[in-house]
């Protein structure tokens, strides 16, 4: 006889995670009624939209350059009005439904999208990523938007990440945007972030940051000394 376990309780985010593992697997449809209002009700109680139709978590990083957390058409419309011209996001590509939104809304308005994948709020950055982010800094027509899911983390390190870059600011004022007033928390799993900026900062002044990124830095040795602290 065969005996089945019964699973035990689960989490929300669990919960969360097998409905977006589910959708992933399933064929998106944008075509068909049916298949728009399902997509719209994941992306507004999956990826939580609902939160973000009144908060945008929007800012201006620098002249030219602003992030926010995901935005929907009607928003990307409203910054192209305010001369956004080009899109960065930080999510990746994806199956599911938000993607295929932020595509869709950029071509309305005239933008052009870049997307980055391989990058985490809870996981040490890839090191390609970021390097294929210092890509787009220097093609990506400006007013630039960058953006990821809330616009706290991924977001947050890269808004860092461009005005260490591009305008020549120490880590101690540029890390402002890794910071509780956009909702990163420090000393939660989206800390290690914040542990990069700490890393560059320790050589800052004989290496700029484009350099230390391709020669020096290294995630997997920046997680095992984050796990072991």
């Amino acid at each position: 006889m065969r005996v089945t376990k019964p699973e035990g309780k689960m989490s929300l985010k669990q919960i969360i995670d097998r409905i977006e593992r589910h959708f992933a697997a399933t064929p998106l449809d944008l075509v068909t009624d049916s298949g728009k209002r399902r997509a719209k009700r994941w992306f507004y109680w999956i990826d939580h939209h609902i939160l973000r139709i009144w908060w945008h978590n929007f800012a201006e990083v620098a002249p030219g350059v602003y992030r926010s957390n995901q935005p929907d058409a009607p928003r990307l419309a409203k910054y192209k009005a305010l001369g956004i011209n080009s899109v960065l996001n930080l999510r990746g590509y994806s199956k599911t439904p938000f993607y295929a939104f932020t595509e869709q809304g950029c071509a309305a308005a005239g933008q052009t999208l870049y997307t980055v994948s391989n990058l985490s709020a809870r996981r040490a950055p890839d090191r390609a990523a970021l390097l294929e982010v210092f890509e787009v800094f220097d093609k990506a027509e400006r007013g630039l938007l960058i953006h990821c899911k809330s616009g706290a983390d991924r977001t947050g390190l890269l808004s860092a990440f461009y005005l260490i870059d591009k305008c020549g600011e120490k880590v101690a004022t540029a890390r402002r945007h890794l910071s509780f007033r956009y909702l990163h928390i420090r000393w939660s799993s989206s800390g290690i972030l914040d542990a990069v900026l700490d890393d560059f900062e320790k050589v800052e002044g004989t290496k700029n940051l484009r350099d230390w990124v391709a020669d020096d830095y290294s995630a997997e040795a920046l997680t095992a000394r984050y796990r072991t602290r």
